[in-house]
């Protein structure tokens, strides 16, 4: 075999495994949430065959449970399938766990990405009004999955804080800027890494639904922020400094779209 056709071979092998990859977390990620709906459903659903009254539970603690049994059983559905069928170990040095906890560095980066990820995010807006014209919405709410407004308890905003800025972040970054971006890093480089791991990171806050309602906006948004979370991921080797951003930049939308508004509600 000539050098060039090893090339080749190299070349296809590369993109296959980083499809490979790509298409497993992915399908992970939802594929747990589907099977956890199917179960809520066939169980309701067993519950009104024989005619039993279970306990109604708040939806904001249902949600926050449900987020959290998610999260949990994707990060260990997308590592453990591998690990015990095809013997495919995953390492703290691949997930970028080399450190327990984060580092000064890691803390004193992560302001200075976000800023530079909203000036990214800006950029991105643009252009997509210029492309698009009318049909890209910059403004488009983001779907969630609790209810926006001013009426939530004290400890419903608990929860909804724990789903959003703890639980969230930290098993996102996990999947993605650690596993995932682990995984392809061992045979691509940090250019195709980083934007192989943007590029699913923002599809996967696209939301469902016809393209014209689908969230360009928070597309562009979360590519951007994935971006730089992908640039510290190598430059620290550490997953630690994209939780902290992702963290930051949850903790501000938490804010807005549900403290504030039930502080000001209760207040006046």
């Amino acid at each position: 075999m000539s050098k060039k056709q090893s090339s080749n071979m190299s070349i296809l092998k590369k993109i296959y495994l980083s499809t490979a990859l790509l298409a497993w977390v992915t399908f992970g990620f939802f594929a747990v949430q589907f099977l956890l709906m199917g179960v809520i459903w066939a169980v309701r659903e067993s519950w009104s065959i024989f005619g039993w009254h279970p306990i109604e539970i708040d939806n904001t603690i249902l949600s926050t449970i449900l987020s959290a049994i998610i999260y949990s059983l994707s990060l260990l559905a997308v590592i453990l399938v591998p690990a015990r069928l095809l013997k495919i170990e995953t390492t703290r040095q691949e997930m970028g766990l080399r450190q327990k906890w984060p580092s000064l560095r890691d803390i004193g980066l992560a302001p200075w990405a976000l800023i530079a990820s909203f000036i990214l995010t800006a950029v991105g807006f643009f252009i997509a009004s210029v492309v698009f014209g009318e049909g890209f919405n910059a403004m488009q709410e983001q779907a969630v999955m609790f209810d926006k407004g001013s009426h939530h308890s004290y400890f419903s905003l608990l929860m909804i804080f724990l789903t959003i800025v703890v639980i969230a972040p930290v098993a996102e970054e996990l999947l993605i800027r650690g596993y995932l971006y682990g995984k392809l890093r061992v045979h691509s480089s940090a250019f195709v890494t980083i934007l192989l791991t943007s590029l699913l990171f923002g599809a996967l806050h696209l939301g469902f639904g016809e393209i014209k309602d689908l969230q360009w906006n928070v597309a562009i948004g979360t590519f951007a922020m994935a971006v730089f979370m992908g640039w510290l991921r190598e430059y620290t080797g550490s997953v630690w400094s994209g939780i902290i951003v992702h963290v930051i930049k949850n903790f501000i939308a938490y804010l807005f779209l549900f403290a504030l508004p039930s502080y000001l509600s209760i207040t006046f």
